[in-house]
């Protein structure tokens, strides 16, 4: 999303997708210990970069 910077935890949570494939918001929020505004934007991160191939 445009006018946010990429969140320094955006490689912790790539490399949590990677290992389970799936993983939620609610999931995030307990493996890097954070709140759900900022595990929001990150699983935003996260599906702005699979759509662009990224991953």
């Amino acid at each position: 999303r445009e006018g946010f910077p990429e969140d320094p935890l955006l490689k912790a949570a790539k490399q949590l997708l990677e290992e389970h494939k799936h993983i939620s918001t609610s999931y995030l929020q307990r493996k890097l210990r954070i709140g759900y505004p900022r595990a929001a934007r990150i699983m935003e991160q996260l599906e702005e970069g699979s759509a662009k191939g990224e991953a």
